[in-house]
């Protein structure tokens, strides 16, 4: 049954691009940014199931059990008694996919915020992750909540853990910025994900939780050199950047430019740095990007805040 009586007619919300892993914290860490965004509105429609429009410059799945978007939403509606519902999922992305920078975690996001807010906003922020790691899913093939916490909550997040879901909410200092450049690469997550070791020699993991420790207390107590310093990725980044042409020659420029420090973020191609302040951030942005330009690589470069603002509504009601 249609459970449509007494609902929005249209919700439209916006969730922002992150930053994941943050080097040192592997799946568990991850950051939301100020630009780029997508924008998801739902509205209901006469018929029964649920309908991608895709408003975006590139393709993406129309099947809604293969769209992040499509998956979340199911997942909410089915939950909430509303599986026979007609649903039109309006997607603009700005993100692109594959780009590293929660492509399908911001489109799943702003899609079940939306969603949610159609139906009369029956749950909470955090009672929708469920729907929105599975709609992460269906791209990644994984239930990882580094992007989608970020997008959802905004601020800097870390993954305690998945099940149940624990997610810390850390402090980020006012002095933060970040540098992302986005060079003209695609990389699926999933595929970025399957080259990875299953195994992790012992000497690696405790320099690894030794540098994740060093980054976590350096955003509490507003020392930028350990948060430098613990960014350093031991483990993968060695192994994912063969698939970033020129990126020690990127990083090396952006550390020379004044950053803290600077590595891939997510799966990648996008490359990130963090810097005290956004003059220094647009200096090691530039220097980057420099670099992919030498190659004759395109690139985008967004420059933030680190830690911006999540997911939210943009338009609701009738």
């Amino acid at each position: 049954m249609n459970k449509n009586k007494g609902h929005n007619k249209q919700a439209r919300a916006f969730a922002p691009a992150t930053v994941s892993n943050v080097g040192s914290g592997f799946d568990v860490l991850g950051f939301a940014i100020e630009q780029p965004e997508d924008v998801v509105s739902v509205r209901f429609t006469g018929g029964s199931g649920i309908k991608i429009v895709n408003l975006s410059p590139f393709p993406l799945p129309e099947d809604p059990m293969l769209n992040t978007a499509g998956k979340g939403v199911y997942e909410l509606l089915r939950h909430t008694g509303n599986e026979n519902a007609g649903i039109e999922i309006l997607i603009e992305k700005k993100i692109w996919p594959g780009s590293g920078i929660g492509s399908s975690a911001a489109c799943t996001v702003a899609a079940v915020l939306a969603a949610n807010a159609l139906l009369g906003g029956p749950l909470t922020k955090e009672e929708l992750f469920p729907f929105c790691l599975s709609g992460e899913a269906a791209a990644s093939k994984s239930r990882h909540a580094d992007n989608v916490a970020p997008a959802l909550l905004g601020g800097f997040c870390l993954v305690e853990s998945i099940d149940p879901l624990n997610v810390v909410s850390l402090p980020v200092p006012d002095f933060l910025y970040c540098s992302v450049v986005l060079p003209s690469i695609i990389i699926q997550t999933a595929e970025a994900r399957r080259m990875l070791k299953p195994e992790i020699p012992l000497e690696l993991a405790v320099k690894q939780w030794a540098r994740l420790g060093t980054l976590v207390a350096g955003l509490y107590s507003r020392n930028a050199n350990w948060i430098g310093k613990g960014m350093e990725d031991a483990i993968i980044e060695p192994q994912r950047e063969k698939l970033i042409p020129g990126f020690y020659r990127v990083k090396l420029a952006a550390i020379e430019a004044g950053a803290l420090n600077c590595t891939i973020s997510g799966s990648g191609p996008s490359v990130f740095a963090l810097s005290e302040g956004e003059k220094t951030a647009l200096l090691a942005g530039n220097a980057m990007k420099k670099v992919f330009e030498e190659m004759e690589i395109g690139c985008e470069l967004y420059v933030s805040k680190a830690g911006a603002e999540g997911a939210r509504i943009i338009q609701d009601g009738p």
